[in-house]
This record gives structure tokens, C-alpha cells and sequence, in this order.
């Protein structure tokens, strides 16, 4: 009985979701939806269009996966992801399936005949597939306007596109207008690093689930050869070109290389460019749907007080630490105004997100990898800023933007007190300011840092607190931001120096994948007293310290 009751609930949930799905993904297409012009949206189709060359009457269809591709350089000449292949379908391995290429010439001539028995066409390389079970419901290439508006004038367009490598396979991603990043990947665009985006099948299967189109590079054709094959890309546009002055009309496409990318290449139609086809949107914005529309107000009596839940920030849009997307479902708790909170949670990010050591050289790869972003601060030239000189070196710098002189002042390891008022003596410039931190750093260490801060319970953790352990080494890492989701877990952000003095940075969380550099404390709390960062582990009993 219990079954079958949960397959009731199961069965009106899967129609309610049905009945409120206003803008249902169709048959062969994925759900992102982009926008190819001011007032006009699509979705894109799985993959390429394919046919099956044995017989006339053959099916057609998608690609199964986005990164598949053959070349067709001929009528009788079939290449297989660059190897040419006999035109024995046992042979082959793949069915007989191959991607659809214009082969050149008018649509009228040189067209074999399942073109016209599958793929309907209106002028010169109009293509559109009709779907056997409605053929209302067909799918079409992109004009050259749309193209363009796709790849450089839809807002936000240049940072939703880039390279990429997806299972082994070259080629180019665009990504749709309201793009949502899945937890544990990245995704760097193509303006601010042509770094070639890498993804295993699995990795793809997220990104495909969140909308994302990945465009092959499956090459051009030249003459009766197929060439470029995993490095270049040329995708059909569907808009006229005609010479000799007829009615010209750049027939302007996606066209893409290993080192650049244009939506503005013309005249190429006769290489023989992949088709991928999309379908028109009647679009209803969506409401959004949040786990905190569910929130009860008992609920949020019990939490701090938060935020307004954050829009999704790619890497180009995120400019201070505030910035950095929280985990799904959670929502950043409010900070008092002027406070260190407020200071840390809107210090400035880098663009360049490498670390440096004080010398100007960029680190290694072990390095890089547990660093999620950099914050834009000097750590001048000498070793000195090193772990628990970062942790004074920011909160020196909150407290010289308050011009709140007096607090500034930091213990030696043999004691001395050392005041920022006696060693600046009316020199308020920062280049003083600077000159007083590299003094404090030459004598200061986490030995003295520990014994300066009063110890905070870690069921009390706030902004701007500190764990640390003083030793030789011992070291040192700052709160700098905190997310709580509706239940009240709370989700930390961390920063550090370390030794030798190098770039401070945000820390990333290697448990959740190189992207996700929240720590779920409440989390760790469960099972361990241990707090474990790649490079240092702290007791949560005794080494979370705070400042006057």
C-alpha cells in the first residue's frame, strides 16, 4: 500500500510539473535558451544534423552526443572523425550515420535525394527538419544576424562562449542567456583566457543539463578532402550569399580555429559546414523557482539576518569577494555597515587569478589548484606577508580605511608592542602605512598573533575571525564571508597567505571539486572536532580566534 501511494504522489507530481511547464524543452533539443536577436529565442537542437546514407529512405535525426561529427566530402566519400572511412556500414561503427554537410552548388543541384525526402528548404541553405510525428514542430538553421547577435551582441555575449575540449573533442561552447554554472566546474571565457575549457562525458553531462551547446570542430571541406578536422569549426548560416552582384547577401557564420573565434566569416558555404539546427521559443519568462519561497517565517526567526538570494555570477562578473556564488540554496547573512565584515566581504578581486610570490614568479600548478581567487592586494617585494602577516596586513588596512589610528598595533614575538601612531609620527600616507606593515611582519609571527586574539567558539564564528596555530611553522587563515541555507548549516569562505610571502587568496575546497571554495563547517562539525584545508588542518575546540 505504502508503494503504491508513493507512486500516486510520484505520478500528480511528474503532471503538475508538466502543467506548469510553460516552456517545455522539445523532442531532440536541450533546455538552455538563447537569445538570437532582441526579441527572439531558441533552443538549440542535441547535436548535428544527422542522416543515414543507406538507402534514400533512410531516417534522420540528431547527433546522440554534442561532440559527435563526420566530415562528407563527397557523395561517396565518408570521413569519421577525420579517418575516411569505406562505405561498408559494418566497417564503419557507427551505423551509417553521418552529419549533414552542404556539399556546394545551388540547393536544386547536386542535392541527393534524401534532402528532400527528410529536410525541407525555402531559399539556398534554409535548412529545416521536420519532425516525423508533427511536422508543425521543425527545426531551422540561423541566419547570419542571428549568429552575429548570438555571439557578440546578446548582453552579456562574450562571456558566455569560449573553447573547449569536451570528451576528448575540440571545439567551441556558447552558453545560454541565464546561465547557472554546476557545482564543481568551471567555465573561463574566451575573452579573458583562451585556456581551453576540458571536460570528460561525465563532466559534458552536467553542463549539457544546465543548456550549455558545445559546437565540434569538424573541419571544412576542400575539394574532395576534409581537413582541420578537431580543429576547426564552421557552422552553417542559412542566409543567401549570391556573386556577381545578385542579390548579395553575407552568408555569415560561426566560424571558429584553436586560437580565435568569429561570427563574422562570409563565402564559405562551399567548404561544407556542420548543421546545427534550432527551434523557435514563444517565451514566458518563468517564475523563478528558489528553495527560500518555502521558508517559513519561523524559520527565518530562527536564522541571522540575510541577504537577498544572489543572481549567478560568472568568473567575469565577479569583481569582489561578494561576488563569488554562494552554494545553491544558500544566501550570504547581512553585516553591519563599516564593519571588518563588510570590508572583507567587498575587498577587491584580481582579474588574474594565479598566485605570485613576492618576486613576481607564478607559482606552480600544486599551488594553483587550491586557490580559487585572488585578492587584489600588495604584498611587496621581500618575504614577509606570509600567513599570519595576511591576517594583520588586512586588518590593518580595515582599520587605516576607518582612520581609526589608534587600533592599529600588533605584538612582536619577544612582546614588544608595536603602534602604528609611534612609528608613522604624522605620516598618515599610505607608502608610510605600508613601510609600518613590512616593520611588523619582520617581527610579528602566528606566535605572537595567537596570543594577541581571544578565543571564539566556533558555534559563534564570524567574519573576520581567524584559525590559527602558533608555530614554526604554524598558520593562519581569515573568514572572509559567510552563506547561510534555510536550515541554518553555515557555509564559510577562507583566505591566506603562505610561506614563501605569495598572492593572498581565496581557498578552494578540494572535496568539492576545484570551483567550490565554500567549507560547509555545521558539515564538518557532524563528524570531526578537525577543520581540514589543503594545506593545514585546525581543531575546532581551541584554534578559532577573534580580535578585540
Amino acid at each position: 500500500m505504502k508503494k503504491l501511494i508513493l507512486s500516486l504522489v510520484a505520478l500528480l507530481s511528474s503532471l503538475t510539473m508538466v502543467a506548469t511547464d510553460i516552456n517545455p524543452v522539445p523532442k531532440g533539443g536541450l533546455p538552455g535558451i538563447f537569445s538570437v536577436s532582441p526579441t527572439q529565442k531558441v533552443y538549440f537542437s542535441m547535436g548535428n544534423a544527422q542522416y543515414n546514407e543507406d538507402g534514400y529512405y533512410g531516417s534522420a535525426k540528431f547527433a546522440d552526443h554534442q561532440w559527435e561529427f563526420v566530415g562528407d566530402a563527397t557523395h561517396g566519400d565518408v570521413y569519421y572523425r577525420g579517418v575516411k572511412s569505406d562505405n561498408n556500414k559494418a566497417n564503419r561503427g557507427y551505423a551509417g550515420w553521418i552529419d549533414l554537410h552542404e556539399w556546394g552548388g545551388w540547393m536544386g543541384q547536386n542535392s541527393a535525394k534524401y534532402v528532400y525526402d527528410f529536410f525541407g528548404y525555402e531559399e539556398w541553405g534554409s535548412w529545416r527538419y521536420e519532425n516525423a510525428e508533427d511536422k508543425e514542430d521543425y527545426w531551422r538553421t540561423l541566419t547570419s544576424d542571428e549568429w552575429i547577435y548570438l555571439f557578440d551582441k546578446r548582453p552579456n555575449a562574450r562571456n558566455l562562449r569560449g573553447q573547449a575540449t569536451v570528451n576528448n573533442h575540440h571545439g567551441y561552447i556558447i552558453l545560454p542567456d541565464n546561465w547557472q554554472q554546476p557545482q564543481g566546474l568551471s567555465f573561463r571565457p574566451q575573452p579573458s583566457n583562451w585556456t581551453t575549457n576540458t571536460y570528460s562525458e561525465t563532466q559534458w553531462s552536467l553542463m549539457e543539463k544546465a543548456g550549455a551547446v558545445f559546437l565540434p570542430a569538424a573541419g571544412v571541406r576542400n575539394g574532395k578532402q576534409v581537413q582541420g578536422i578537431n580543429v576547426i569549426g564552421a557552422y552553417w548560416s542559412s542566409t543567401m550569399y549570391r556573386q556577381n552582384g545578385q542579390q548579395d547577401v553575407d552568408a555569415k557564420n560561426i566560424y571558429f580555429t584553436a586560437d580565435k573565434a568569429s561570427a563574422n566569416m562570409y563565402d564559405t558555404w562551399h567548404h561544407g559546414m556542420c548543421v546545427r539546427l534550432v527551434q523557435n521559443v514563444d517565451f514566458v519568462a518563468p517564475k523563478k523557482v528558489s528553495v527560500w519561497d518555502d521558508v517559513t517565517p519561523e524559520q527565518l526567526a530562527a536564522l541571522p539576518e540575510l541577504e537577498p538570494e544572489q543572481e549567478w555570477k560568472l568568473y567575469a562578473e565577479m569583481f569582489k569577494v561578494g561576488d563569488i556564488n554562494p552554494y545553491e540554496g544558500f544566501r550570504r547573512v547581512k553585516v553591519p555597515e563599516g564593519s571588518f565584515a563588510e570590508f572583507l566581504r567587498n575587498y577587491k578581486l584580481k582579474e588574474d587569478w594565479a598566485i605570485y610570490d613576492y618576486t613576481g614568479k607564478k607559482l606552480g600548478m600544486q599551488v594553483q589548484f587550491g586557490c580559487f581567487a585572488v585578492l587584489d592586494i600588495d604584498i611587496g617585494t621581500r618575504d614577509l606577508i606570509q600567513c599570519a602577516d595576511a591576517v594583520m596586513l588586512l586588518r590593518a588596512e580595515y582599520l587605516y580605511s576607518q582612520k581609526r589610528y589608534k587600533e592599529i598595533h600588533f605584538n612582536s614575538v619577544s612582546g614588544k608592542r608595536m603602534n602604528y601612531l609611534d612609528y608613522v609620527n604624522g605620516d598618515y600616507s599610505y607608502a608610510k602605512f605600508r613601510k609600518y606593515i613590512d616593520y611588523v611582519a619582520a617581527y610579528a609571527s602566528t606566535l605572537s598573533l595567537v596570543k594577541e586574539m581571544k578565543p571564539r567558539k566556533i558555534e559563534d564564528v564570524q567574519i573576520g575571525d581567524v584559525f590559527i596555530v602558533g608555530g614554526s611553522p604554524g598558520h593562519a587563515m581569515i573568514v572572509v564571508d559567510m552563506a547561510v541555507d534555510k536550515d541554518g548549516n553555515r557555509a564559510l569562505l577562507f583566505a591566506q597567505g603562505m610561506l614563501p610571502a605569495q598572492s593572498i587568496h581565496v581557498v578552494t575546497n578540494l572535496e568539492h571539486g576545484e570551483d567550490s571554495p565554500w567549507y560547509m563547517i555545521d558539515k564538518y562539525l557532524e563528524f570531526s572536532s578537525l577543520f581540514i584545508f589543503p594545506n593545514y588542518a585546525f581543531s575546532t575546540l581551541t584554534d578559532l580566534k577573534c580580535f578585540e
